[in-house]
């Protein structure tokens, strides 16, 4: 062996070397140097056992905690929502009476359900819509005093839905109603007029 290797020390031996001074220093025999190298090993394995209990738990909530998946809502359809998709999608027609007929029955149900069931839909713009296509139909099968109260109850609801908007209320014209329901209409079903002319 080196003279230079024979003096270097490892680091565990260092620290064993200072543990050796320090019990020399406090006089301490060779059970309690015993006893104090098993509390320190205790110690220092206790102290790396619960950092290590820590930090896994403290992965293991991340981990959870962001891997969960949000608490998903089971929305039903109303029937209100029902009702208005059955007039706009399924009760289409070219046929301009029945068209008529149909509309006129959901739009009373609807008017109904506005009352009894304020919160399950938004009333105010379905209703526009509705009274403008009754307006347009009731023009086109010459029932002006229909045509003129279907008038007036959308351009009503039309001013409702700018109220809950914090809109200004306007006067709607019949060629204003006309031009809102031919091109929403043209819009959302292009390959029908439900008897709109």
């Amino acid at each position: 062996m080196n003279s230079s290797e024979a003096h270097y020390k490892t680091p565990c031996q260092e620290i064993n070397t200072r543990n050796e001074i320090f019990l020399q220093r406090f006089g301490l025999c060779n059970f309690q140097k015993i006893c104090f190298h098993r509390r320190m090993s205790a110690m220092l394995s206790s102290t790396a056992v619960r950092l290590a209990h820590w930090f896994v738990l403290g992965w293991g909530v991340i981990f959870f905690a962001g891997c969960s998946h949000p608490p998903q809502t089971t929305s039903k359809i109303t029937p209100a929502e029902q009702l208005w998709f059955k007039v706009e999608y399924q009760d289409r027609t070219n046929d301009l009476r029945t068209a008529y007929r149909l509309s006129l029955a959901a739009r009373n149900k609807l008017e109904f359900m506005s009352k009894t069931r304020p919160k399950e839909l938004d009333y105010p713009i379905c209703l526009a819509i509705l009274n403008g296509r009754l307006f347009l139909m009731a023009r086109s099968l010459g029932d002006t005093n229909a045509a003129e109260q279907f008038l007036l109850e959308s351009g009503f609801y039309f001013n409702a839905e700018r109220k809950e908007g914090f809109g200004s209320v306007t006067n709607y014209s019949a060629e204003t109603i006309e031009y809102y329901i031919k091109v929403r209409d043209a819009r959302v079903h292009p390959d029908q007029t439900n008897g709109i002319p």
